[in-house]
């Protein structure tokens, strides 16, 4: 049986010229979305933000990182209020390759083999080095892998989420301390990895792009006002973590229950500008591994 995945994309009232861009590259597809309207950190009611403190184990949490929070969380919700099995959840400015359209046409590629998949490559300009396990599954297109985390990957760009797995990450509400993309993608530091274990796909198919974001929607940024000790002790807890998650990562290396990989590729991107939305060819090569990559916390 074949069951899209759901597209809900997250999108502020004040940047109609991302919404424009995503609209456009989704369009090229003849991929259809829903639009959520994001939650708002200069307009929002201060109930929509006491899902997260202030400042968590490792730093403040600004207005617009809690309102990021609510926003993905809110997303999550719609999913369960309605009949899908799974959703793509893109942030408003990312650029998308085409792979994508196959990829949301049916779920049967994830089906019962993971509750949420990272499709983001986080700082697409820089080289990554991740520990992934041997392969859950592919893409449609045979040329994707998907594998199970076990080191740090930021960013919240782009993933798509099960219906359980957002019943999961819903049951932390109130509970969360940190960023989202570090709840969701960094086991140093969340408690989520207790329950559910993402994965990545490798090659990412989307990452974060000024020409599609336009620059920062982040207004009235916070400035940590912490202690100079605070700051300190915050640092010495972020590299104890890293330092003990390490050891587990060794362990798994000498166990063969992860592989050890470099790899480098080059990915040619087309890019859409709400304006006139004419195509625009660059490349740039960043390295991922098809099958596992060197250990290292970062």
């Amino acid at each position: 049986m074949i069951d899209e995945i759901q597209v809900l994309l997250i999108n502020l009232d004040r940047r109609p010229d991302r919404l424009a861009g995503m609209s456009a590259q989704l369009s090229k597809m003849n991929v259809s979305y829903t639009r959520l309207d994001a939650v708002d950190g200069t307009a929002c009611t201060k109930g929509e933000l006491d899902i997260l403190p202030k400042n968590g184990p490792i730093g403040n949490l600004s207005t617009s990182t809690r309102a990021c929070t609510a926003s993905h969380l809110k997303a999550m919700r719609t999913l369960l209020s309605g009949k899908s099995n799974h959703a793509l959840i893109p942030e408003d400015d990312v650029e998308i390759l085409p792979a994508l359209k196959n990829m949301v046409a049916d779920d049967g590629w994830l089906r019962s083999k993971a509750d949420i998949v990272k499709l983001e490559k986080f700082s697409s300009r820089r080289p990554s080095k991740l520990l992934l396990c041997p392969a859950l599954g592919f893409s449609p297109d045979g040329k994707g892998v998907f594998r199970s985390m076990y080191s740090r990957h930021s960013g919240s760009a782009g993933y798509v989420i099960s219906r359980r797995g957002a019943e999961i990450i819903l049951s932390f509400e109130n509970k969360i301390d940190i960023p989202i993309d570090h709840f969701l993608f960094n086991e140093t530091v969340s408690t989520l990895f207790r329950k559910l274990r993402p994965a990545m796909l490798v090659q990412p198919i989307l990452w974060q792009s000024n020409d599609i974001g336009l620059g920062s929607s982040i207004v009235g940024a916070q400035h940590d006002k912490s202690s100079s000790l605070a700051k300190k002790l915050r640092s010495f807890r972020r590299g104890f973590l890293e330092i003990k998650l390490v050891y587990w990562q060794i362990f798994l290396l000498f166990t063969k229950k992860v592989q050890m990989n470099n790899n480098s590729y080059a990915t040619v991107r087309r890019f859409y500008y709400p304006k006139d939305f004419s195509p625009i060819f660059r490349a740039i090569t960043t390295r991922h591994s098809p099958s596992g990559t060197r250990s290292r916390c970062f």
